[in-house]
């Protein structure tokens, strides 16, 4: 066999191993709370506790949508929120997170296949981050082994969600409700527009005022006449 043949078929092989993510840790003598915990209450959050050497658990895909879906000019307050470093360091600068912010979401509605075609519009150093590899290890103590990828700060856990997912196939769409600031939400029914039940009662309301204020204008017009 033809030794170009012979690496074309090895390469093609798909393998479909489970993978899995070691969760972001949150800072000793802290417990997470909610996002509208936090924002209702930003002095509360993260929470310090008695109780030392304490760690908590959050789950990388909770910290992508909170990350997306904050308002970039309380940027500072989200640093707060994650209690973690940000790829390095403590917190970036608002131009940083803003751009942060809209390359993910570009990532996350855009094929695999063009993220890198998102230099031109992003920083080339922020697209590397987004393509690049990120730390495996095979966990061989499961029932089923895993390929576990490691998640040493909050940076690399949103991007090791964004890979995951588009490695296993999932779409993104972007709400269809005009001003809503939500993440882009996982299409599971082709059907579904909005990204919660909460947007699609919101727009029913305002067509149904508008519908009603049209109404009126109308009976308003016959009346003078």
């Amino acid at each position: 066999m033809h030794k170009a043949h012979f690496m074309s078929q090895t390469i093609s092989r798909k393998i479909t191993t489970p993978i899995g993510l070691i969760p972001v840790v949150w800072q000793r003598d802290r417990i997470p709370v909610t996002k509208r915990e936090f924002l209702e209450n930003p002095g509360s959050t993260p929470r310090v506790v008695e109780v030392k050497d304490r760690y908590e658990l959050f789950d990388p895909w909770e910290l992508r949508d909170a990350f997306l879906g904050w308002r970039t000019e309380d940027w500072q307050a989200f640093f707060f929120y994650v209690g973690r470093g940000w790829s390095g360091s403590a917190y970036i600068a608002q131009s940083d997170f803003a751009e942060w912010q809209q390359l993910l979401r570009e990532a996350l509605l855009r094929p695999a296949r063009e993220w890198r075609s998102l230099t031109g519009q992003y920083s080339p150093e922020k697209v590397a981050k987004l393509t690049g590899p990120l730390r495996i290890f095979f966990d061989w103590q499961r029932d089923v082994p895993a390929a576990m990828v490691v998640l040493p700060d909050s940076l690399t856990a949103i991007i090791a969600t964004i890979q995951v997912d588009a490695l296993q196939g999932a779409e993104y769409r972007v709400c269809a409700r005009h001003d809503c600031k939500s993440a882009p939400f996982r299409v599971e029914a082709r059907q579904k527009i909005y990204c919660s039940s909460d947007c699609a009662h919101l727009v029913a309301v305002r067509r149904s005022r508008e519908r009603a204020a049209k109404k009126g204008k109308r009976k308003n017009r016959r009346g003078r006449g």
